[in-house]
């Protein structure tokens, strides 16, 4: 969730100088499979934000939406201990669109877009206990080689079918800058259903990372439930 913590209207040139927004993001891997169907681990992730739109031409269709610049960002799983994981980060994400060559009427450029590719760049710190755990084990990685210094994403829409099925959309999102044996890739897909207001999701995660507790564990997992929008 994300929302906009104030509109100064402070406009420059036409340019809004503070878009500020706050966001909250939450994981929790629930094991329905054990008998008090406990939830293994939650992974706590708010942030604050600046939100810039741009949608300059750089070649043709393809234009450069939005910079994104975040002073922190924090994630921890919120417990104590060994288990202990947090880290913090700041970070400047770029948004390139492909813009759809049919004709949308649509308020937000980004739905017109075909295609959706992002650059997210950070600074990390805050993660010693973690680099800590590695050297107790007698690993001579680092939790950033694990992690990444950055993530590249790339989302494709209406790809597939048409009529009442078309709205549907696929995102991959993987770490860059990262020890190259490490790889991690999450593949989400989303599918409307027609006259509701959710869509079916399928996510798909391979690799390391998935969550701070188990970072350093390979793992595949595969995914499947709702998305709700409001």
């Amino acid at each position: 969730m994300k929302f906009r913590v104030l509109e100064p209207n402070l406009y420059v040139l036409k340019y809004n100088l503070f878009p500020a927004y706050a966001a909250y993001t939450q994981k929790s891997l629930w094991n329905v499979g054990q008998q008090s169907g406990p939830f293994e681990e939650s992974n706590y992730n708010p942030e604050f934000f600046l939100d810039y739109s741009v949608n300059a031409v750089i070649i043709g269709r393809f234009k450069l939406r939005t910079i994104v610049i975040s002073p922190i960002e924090h994630e921890s799983n919120g417990l104590a201990g060994v288990q202990s994981r947090s880290w913090n980060r700041q970070y400047v994400l770029i948004k390139f669109g492909l813009e759809s060559k049919e004709k949308l009427k649509v308020t937000n450029s980004f739905l017109s877009d075909k295609a959706l590719l992002y650059v997210k760049l950070w600074q990390a710190s805050g993660y010693s206990d973690q680099d800590a755990y590695l050297q107790s084990i007698g690993s001579n990685d680092t939790f950033l080689d694990y992690m990444g210094r950055g993530e590249l994403g790339l989302s494709v829409r209406n790809f597939l079918w048409g009529g009442s099925l078309r709205d549907h959309q696929l995102d991959i999102k993987t770490p860059v800058f990262r020890d190259k044996r490490k790889n991690s890739y999450e593949f989400e897909f989303r599918q409307q259903l027609p006259n509701m207001n959710f869509a079916l999701y399928l996510q798909y995660w391979y690799g390391y990372g998935e969550t701070l507790l188990r970072f350093d564990q390979f793992g595949r997992r595969g995914f499947v439930g709702l998305s709700f929008s409001y």
